[in-house]
């Protein structure tokens, strides 16, 4: 069966974040003061067979625990796993 799959990933709390901080900083300078934190992060579309959505999701958790995010700065969620037409 095909699914697709979308990991997000963000620096752990306490990471310094520039990328986030000078977002940040141009979103308030535009007039958006009510905002008063930005994450920067990564997202990632996979497509991949398995048996199933259980087998699905162990093979894409696999896939960005060893190559997508770095343990010691970022975390990752699967954030969608769905079954996808042929």
């Amino acid at each position: 069966m095909k699914y697709e799959a979308v990991v997000e990933v963000l620096l752990k709390e306490g990471v310094s974040d520039p990328e986030g901080v000078a977002i940040l900083d141009a979103v308030v300078s535009l007039g958006y003061g009510s905002v008063s934190k930005v994450a920067s992060g990564k997202f990632f579309r996979l497509m991949l067979h398995a048996e199933d959505e259980h087998s699905a999701a162990d093979v894409v958790t696999e896939i960005a625990e060893r190559l997508l995010s770095n343990p010691v700065l970022e975390d990752f969620r699967v954030r969608d796993l769905v079954s996808a037409s042929s």
